[in-house]
């Protein structure tokens, strides 16, 4: 944010609380390990159904899925115009409670930005094989990306972890950059 605005003054004025956010992905995991639960059980009766609901959990993902909180907005934000430093820390801060990959605007920003990262490696390989058609890099959500902002906006070697993350000659010198993104979707890729 270029020094304009401290992050720490500022997220204690975005809604939800923290404790908010919480609570939600609280009852998220608990509704989550029912349905797990449910999953092992065999019900050997006869054939009545449970008074729970059992679309329980996959309601519950949605509405954290879809939810567009400032907080999980403004991370996204900070992660499509590549500002690393700042979309790290608010990735670790809100880790340590929830799960924000679980969240449509953070994790479309993160998979854009692993897109943006690797495409100059995937364009090699596709020049070596122009006849088969590829899907195509480019976001598929309705959000806009500026990953060069980050670039532009920041004076540093790009090397240290607060600098914001750049495409790279050689898949090796990218290896390090991708892994601090796919560190953030590490959960989500496991589920």
């Amino acid at each position: 944010m270029a020094g304009f605005v401290d992050m720490d003054v500022l997220w204690c004025y975005l809604d939800p609380a923290d404790s908010v956010l919480r609570q939600a992905h609280a009852d998220l995991m608990t509704k989550y390990e029912d349905e797990v639960a449910s999953v092992s059980r065999i019900d050997l009766g006869s054939g009545s159904t449970s008074s729970k609901d059992r679309n329980s959990f996959g309601r519950a993902f949605q509405t954290f899925n879809k939810v567009g909180h400032q907080k999980f907005r403004l991370t996204a934000a900070l992660i499509s115009v590549n500002a690393w430093r700042h979309a790290q820390r608010a990735l670790l801060h809100l880790q340590g409670f929830c799960k924000p990959c679980l969240n449509h605007h953070i994790r479309s920003a993160l998979c854009d930005l692993l897109k943006w990262l690797i495409m100059p490696h995937l364009s090699a390989a596709d020049k070596k094989s122009p006849q088969q058609s590829r899907p195509t890099l480019e976001t598929t959500f309705s959000c806009t990306r500026r990953f060069e902002f980050g670039i532009d906006s920041n004076d540093s070697d790009g090397v240290d972890g607060d600098a914001p993350l750049r495409q790279t000659a050689t898949f090796e010198q990218s290896v390090p950059q991708l892994r601090q993104v796919l560190d953030h979707l590490e959960y989500f890729l496991h589920t």
